[in-house]
């Protein structure tokens, strides 16, 4: 059951914030984008899942785009992130203990089948919701993951996430974001950092914070190269699920070798490369949003 619908008119399309508990009561929440007035509903909506540290407003263009396109899209906050609850025992933030939440959030909505967009460890979940309810993901958009994970991306992750929350403004969260990632993020602008720091930070009154529960790092701490899933099981096993592959022309997680052979196996995938971007593509351009509508249209509107 969900707890909380609030309308919220200050961005364009106009989003519906939606809640619904976890197993051990934390207050979990989404952000809902209802089909575009005179689009034509489509039957199936979409479901979009953020990466490890990341949240629901990373998918508004693509919702914006989507809704346009006459699709109900839903974009969830695992615990941990976004406006959902933290959680006191941090070794919940788990693939598991997520799963389940997403698939009590779907009950919630009273959604029976979807389409999921899942970046990084979105991807993750949208493979594992499939192999465990096949009926329900009719087709899926994987975000620079796949089936092999590159232990020197983990490894820049763990040295990054849970370290240096707040910056003393929006400048500074921009210019640290910009420190991070403009080796690989090469073709952004002054005003994209300050973009993209919007998606990733609040306003508190401990000043600009990175909007997640610094716990998650402890999930990385320990990282070791065996230590790191093997995903090949798991995507081989999806024969029956329309797929779409994106991967950033820079990226660390997910290797054009890796994509190479994904494609092999699975002739019919649908592959998409992101020039000038690392992990993980913003989904801000024409270019991806063109990608991921037309796949959908051509997978599950009909």
């Amino acid at each position: 059951m969900t707890l909380t619908d609030t309308a919220c008119e200050g961005e364009e399309p106009a989003w519906t914030a939606r809640q619904w508990r976890s197993r051990n009561g934390l207050r979990l929440s989404a952000r809902e984008w209802f089909p575009a007035q005179g689009a034509s509903a489509k039957p199936v909506p979409v479901l979009c899942l953020a990466g490890l540290s990341r949240n629901a407003r990373d998918f508004a263009p693509l919702a914006a785009r989507l809704a346009g396109e006459g699709y109900r899209v839903i974009a969830m906050d695992y615990r941990g992130r976004g406006a959902s609850d933290r959680d006191p025992d941090w070794q919940n933030y788990s693939i598991p203990t997520e799963g389940d939440d997403i698939q009590l959030g779907l009950e919630a909505f009273g959604i029976a089948a979807c389409a999921v967009v899942g970046t990084s460890r979105g991807g993750i979940h949208a493979m594992a919701l499939a192999a465990q309810k096949p009926d329900l993901v009719r087709a899926i958009v994987l975000n620079d993951i796949g089936p092999k994970i590159e232990f020197e991306g983990l490894k820049r992750l763990s040295e990054i996430i849970g370290r240096e929350m707040t910056a003393p403004s929006w400048e500074a969260a921009a210019a640290r974001l910009r420190s991070l990632y403009a080796d690989s993020f090469t073709g952004l602008s002054e005003g994209d950092w300050h973009r993209f720091a919007r998606q990733l930070y609040v306003e508190t009154d401990q000043g600009v914070v990175l909007d997640y529960d610094p716990a998650l790092g402890n999930g990385l701490a320990d990282l070791a190269p065996d230590s790191v899933p093997d995903l090949w099981p798991l995507f081989s096993s999806l024969k029956n699920i329309p797929q779409m592959l994106i991967r950033a022309e820079n990226s660390d997680i997910l290797s054009n070798a890796t994509l190479e052979q994904a494609r092999s196996l699975k002739p019919e995938l649908e592959v998409l490369t992101v020039e000038g971007q690392g992990h993980a593509p913003l989904l801000w351009t024409a270019t991806e949003q063109d990608a991921v509508a037309s796949f959908l249209n051509r997978k599950i509107a009909t």
